[in-house]
C-alpha cells in the first residue's frame, strides 16, 4: 500500500456524499451454503489496492482457515483503488473497506460518513534504502530522495524522518520518480540517493540489497512508531442496521491475523497463492517481520490510537480540519472478539497490556455495541 498520494481522495469524493446506499436486506444472503450449517451471509469486503499485496493480504488468512465461514460469513474481497473503496462503501457495493488513515480522514474531513471498526495493521512495512555510501537519515542533507509524487506519503515519511534527524527537510531535493521498482532502478543508477518503499516480496530490489547494491538503513516501523497505518472502516449506517455482521467479521478477521501469527509457514503459502509474484520464502518472512515488529495488530484498538493517527496526519500537513477521535471510532466489536477468544501473545513474546475499552459515551452516534 505503498506510494500513494492522499489529497486526491477528497477530490473522487465531490458529489459522492449524496449517494443513496442501496439497501441491504436484499443482498444480506449468498448463494453459496455450507451442507452443515445452511446459507452464509454475504459481506462485500473492498480492499485499497486492485490486486492483494503483503499488507492487504490478511482478510484470506480468515477466509481460507474457514474462520469466516464458521461465522456464518460468505466475506468476498474486492480490489479498488483507495477512493474507488470509499465510493464503493458510501454506495453500498462494499460493506466494509481496508483504507489508510489518510484516504479515511480525507474522506471524512470532506463529509464522507464512516467509522473505524478495526485496526489490523498500525504498523508500516516501508523500509528506508540509500546508496552504499549512506548508513543512516542523518547523512541525508545535500542528498536525493526519490519519491513517488509530491504530496505521497513517501514524501510525508521523508520529512517526518528528516525532522526527527534534526534536519532541515529544505535541505533536501526531493525527487517524484515513480513506483517502488522505479526508485530502486533509480537508485542503482546513481540518479537518487535515497527513499522508502516496500521491498518485502520484491525479488530484485532484496537481491540488490542482499548484493550490497543498495543500503537498507532502517524501517518506518521502528522510525515512525507512531504512526497510524490501516483501518477496517464502514459507515454508521451500516453498524445500526447489521451489528451483527459487523461483529461476525471483526471476529473472524482476528482469528485469521492470529492464525498467521501462530502458523508462518502455512500463512505464507495463504499468502503467496492471493499475491502474484510472489513466493512463500518471501511471503514468510515479510509475516515474520510484520509479528515480530508489531505492524499486525493481534488484539483490540483505542480511541486514543485514533487520536495519536489524526494528530500524526494533522501535524505532518497531510490532512486539515479538526476531527475529535471519537467522532470517527466504535472499539465495541474489536474488544467484545477479544473478550471472547482472550488476549493473545504471539510465540516468542512478552504480553503486552490489554487495550483499554473505548468508554461507552465515545461510540460514535448511530454505532450499536454488539
Amino acid at each position: 500500500m505503498r506510494g500513494r498520494t492522499f489529497f486526491p481522495t477528497a477530490i473522487a469524493l465531490v458529489g459522492l456524499l449524496s449517494l443513496s446506499a442501496p439497501s441491504l436486506a436484499t443482498t444480506r444472503q449468498a448463494p453459496s451454503q455450507d451442507a452443515s450449517t445452511g446459507p452464509l451471509t454475504v459481506v462485500k469486503y473492498g480492499l485499497p489496492v486492485s490486486t492483494p499485496t503483503l499488507d492487504t493480504v490478511g482478510v484470506w488468512f480468515g477466509i481460507d482457515q474457514g474462520f469466516c465461514k464458521d461465522q456464518g460469513l460468505d466475506v468476498q474481497p474486492t480490489g479498488y483503488g483507495r477512493a474507488t473503496s470509499i465510493r464503493a462503501m458510501l454506495s453500498g457495493d462494499a460493506d466494509i473497506i481496508e483504507i489508510d488513515s489518510g484516504s479515511a480522514m480525507l474522506a471524512y474531513n470532506s463529509g464522507a460518513p464512516l467509522t473505524f471498526i478495526n485496526m489490523p495493521i498500525p504498523g508500516a512495512l516501508d523500509v528506508i534504502i540509500a546508496n552504499p555510501s549512506i548508513t543512516s537519515v542523518d547523512q541525508a542533507a545535500g542528498k536525493k530522495w526519490a519519491t513517488s509524487g509530491p504530496g505521497s506519503q513517501g514524501e510525508v515519511f521523508a520529512k517526518v524522518l528528516l525532522q526527527r534527524h534534526n534536519i532541515d527537510p529544505n535541505s533536501v531535493t526531493f525527487v517524484p520518480v515513480g513506483s517502488p521498482p522505479d526508485r530502486a532502478r533509480a537508485l542503482l543508477a546513481g540518479q537518487i540517493d535515497i527513499t522508502t518503499m516496500t521491498t518485502a516480496t520484491s525479488p530484485e530490489i532484496l537481491d540488490a540489497i542482499a548484493g550490497g547494491q543498495l543500503n537498507q538503513i532502517g524501517t518506518i516501523a521502528a522510525e515512525i512508531p507512531d504512526y497510524v497505518n490501516v483501518f477496517d472502516a464502514t459507515t454508521p449506517n451500516f453498524i445500526t442496521d447489521h451489528p451483527d455482521i459487523v461483529q461476525k467479521f471483526v471476529n473472524c478477521e482476528l482469528q485469521g491475523y492470529r492464525w498467521a501469527a501462530e502458523n508462518p509457514d502455512e500463512a505464507a503459502q495463504v499468502a503467496a497463492n492471493h499475491i502474484e509474484g510472489s513466493t512463500t520464502d518471501l511471503t514468510k518472512a515479510g509475516i515474520e517481520r510484520m509479528v515480530n515488529e508489531h505492524i499486525w495488530n493481534l488484539n483490540s484498538f483505542t480511541t486514543e490510537q485514533v487520536g495519536n493517527a489524526i494528530t500524526f496526519l494533522t501535524d505532518s500537513g497531510l490532512v486539515k480540519g479538526e476531527t475529535k477521535p471519537e467522532d470517527v471510532t466504535n472499539t465495541t466489536f474489536a474488544d467484545a472478539a477479544v473478550a471472547q477468544f482472550g488476549q493473545f501473545t504471539p510465540p516468542g513474546q512478552s504480553p503486552e497490556p490489554p487495550a483499554s475499552s473505548a468508554p461507552e459515551s465515545a461510540a460514535p452516534s448511530g454505532s450499536t455495541a454488539p
